[in-house]
């Protein structure tokens, strides 16, 4: 019979990464962000704007607003480096939010 060795995921430079982590990461350690990060205000070239589907012209803000709540609408379309994340959502992330490392360790597992 034989013996196989646990295959890890390899990092781009050929490493391999291992780690485990814990479910009940200390928030007080990592840290709760207060505003997300618009990487579109430091492009040099900025995206063009989403189009309407049955116009084809350039979608207004109230175009959307049947579909999303005005703060996404405001935070899409927002030009600004930071954006500050609502309060309702800084609630949830205070009870619990995972880490980078355990969002990659739950998609490996799915």
């Amino acid at each position: 019979m034989l013996k196989t060795r646990p295959r890890h995921p390899r990092l781009s430079n050929g490493g391999r990464v291992r780690a485990r982590a814990s479910l009940n990461a200390d928030l007080k350690a990592v840290g709760i962000p207060h505003q997300w990060y618009n990487v579109v205000a430091d492009l040099s070239v900025k995206p063009p704007p989403p189009l309407h589907p049955k116009t084809f012209e350039p979608v207004k803000p109230e175009d959307l607003s049947p579909l999303f709540p005005d703060e996404l609408i405001r935070q899409e379309a927002s030009t600004d480096k930071f954006i500050d994340i609502p309060e309702e959502v800084l609630d949830i992330y205070s009870l619990w939010r995972p880490t980078p490392l355990i969002r990659f360790i739950l998609i490996l597992q799915s």
